[in-house]
């Protein structure tokens, strides 16, 4: 789904996954020309890592999956799997759910923020990235990826889509 003329309603939906109606989920890719605009199955989440109230990493994951003990990722645009620095998370690390349903079947099942709170929510995390990673020009690499199970089913959907409808 996007705006087309309509700009200010800018955006792409991209499906990633169906339930039926015996309530099984069926995961989607969306292939692209462009391997990094292959969009990710599942029904994800995305967890942030923090340590020393920093943040050092976003993974994003299937919550039917849930995430591995050990915190790994493949970094987006990727294929290789990579691990988080160990001697890093023999430190004690947290980590945080990021997105919270407000919605669910039509349904309201959480707050609606304010706009004071997004803008307060919006600082605090700001204020946990190092500032290398905020600085606008040659901002350091923060590290993203996607759950390495995600990343198998991924790559296993992606290996049996078809490109063309019909």
């Amino acid at each position: 789904m996007t705006g087309y003329e309509q700009p200010a309603l800018g955006g792409v939906y991209k499906l990633s996954a169906i339930c039926d109606a015996g309530g099984r989920w069926h995961d989607r890719v969306k292939l692209s020309e462009q391997p990094i605009k292959t969009s990710s199955p599942g029904i994800q989440q995305v967890r942030r890592y923090y340590q020393a109230n920093q943040a050092i990493a976003d993974v994003i994951y299937d919550i039917r999956d849930g995430t591995a003990a050990s915190p790994c990722m493949v970094p987006i645009g990727d294929d290789q799997v990579r691990r988080f620095d160990e001697e890093k998370f023999k430190e004690n690390w947290q980590s945080e759910d990021l997105l919270v349903p407000v919605l669910r079947d039509g349904r309201r099942v959480g707050q609606w923020p304010t706009i004071h709170q997004i803008r307060e929510r919006t600082k605090k995390q700001l204020a946990m990235f190092s500032s290398d990673v905020r600085q606008l020009v040659r901002p350091a690499v923060y590290p993203t990826g996607l759950d390495v199970q995600l990343f198998e089913t991924k790559r296993k959907l992606m290996a049996t889509a078809s490109p063309f409808h019909g």
